[in-house]
């Protein structure tokens, strides 16, 4: 659809470009959300550390140092999401 000189001069947008414009809004929305499920299922498998006796500052060390394979694999898959969404939400024009 093309625009007529008055809608040109106005500044005014086409109906079809407002169209488009809330179709790609709505896919960004989308993306968004399917990438915050993404993280939300990474925290699930977050364990609490179990402390057997008198719970110290020492032994919660140890505790959270025997699962530093899990935060890191958090930590390490939160960023490769976050960087596959930045990319996703930076190849479309704002």
């Amino acid at each position: 659809m093309q625009l007529n000189d008055h809608q040109v001069s106005h500044g005014e947008r086409s109906l079809e470009d407002l169209r488009q414009e809330k179709s790609l809004d709505r896919l960004l929305a989308l993306s968004d959300g399917i990438f915050a499920f993404a993280i939300t299922l990474l925290a699930l498998d977050l364990v609490t550390p179990v402390i057997i006796g008198q719970a110290t500052n020492a032994s919660l060390t140890i505790a959270l140092a025997n699962e530093f394979h899990s935060f890191l694999g958090f930590l390490v898959s939160f960023w490769v999401i976050t960087m596959f969404g930045w990319a996703i939400n930076g190849s479309f024009p704002t």
